[in-house]
């Protein structure tokens, strides 16, 4: 079932890319693409990719109103289907934008250094999947007025300072009246490409919600 889903899928973004939209989650596609267009814009810069791709892994879970399946492809990428019935879903691209389910129960059950780990991570992978939007929306807002007044300013540094560096090594961590002061070394698979060591200054709130700032 797992490579059904994903072959339909791929076959409605080149046949035709309105029906692969509308699969889309409806919670998920309201924060991650904001219209059509970017949609497409998303889907030719990973056509390769989505045109190879082939399920690597996958993880199914039963809900009560839905079954989900959690699948990796050879490049990494992640296709999530929520199937209500057979051949009937809705898709997600990847693990942060919404919160998923597990991410919730694990959030919820973590302490507050792993919460502020989870949250880094969150940011991290949105930037390395170009979806800078929704990581300068965790960016906290005074921050931004006095560094990064524009996310086309965040988008320029990110490109230049965080762009690729999917490996992170969580070094030390300290706290002053709730705000969490973490720092991570970050890496990229490139030996090429020098470690850089950054520090994240976390603000946990309500919920899973939070916001971030670090240093320039």
């Amino acid at each position: 079932m797992a490579m059904a889903y994903l072959s339909d899928f791929q076959s409605k973004l080149v046949e035709n890319i309105q029906s692969a939209y509308e699969l889309l989650d409806k919670q998920y596609v309201e924060k991650r693409f904001s219209s059509i267009e970017n949609f497409k814009e998303y889907i030719t810069k990973k056509q390769e990719q989505l045109k190879k791709a082939y399920v690597a892994k996958y993880k199914i879970i039963p809900y009560e109103d839905y079954t989900q399946y959690i699948c990796i492809d050879q490049f990494g990428n992640y296709y999530i289907f929520n199937e209500t019935a057979i051949l009937k879903y809705s898709v997600i691209l990847d693990t942060y934008t919404i919160n998923l389910p597990q991410y919730i129960e694990n959030y919820n059950k973590s302490n507050e250094a792993e919460k502020v780990a989870m949250c880094v991570d969150k940011f991290i992978k949105s930037i390395n999947d170009e979806n800078y939007q929704f990581a300068y929306s965790l960016i906290a807002s005074g921050f931004k007025n006095n560094y990064l007044k524009t996310k086309e300013e965040f988008v320029v540094y990110a490109k230049q300072n965080l762009v690729g560096r999917n490996k992170i090594t969580y070094k030390a961590i300290d706290s002053q009246d709730q705000i969490y002061l973490y720092t991570v070394i970050l890496e990229n698979e490139d030996a090429l490409v020098s470690p850089k060591e950054l520090t994240f200054i976390v603000k946990l709130k309500e919920g899973t919600d939070f916001e971030l700032s670090f240093e320039m």
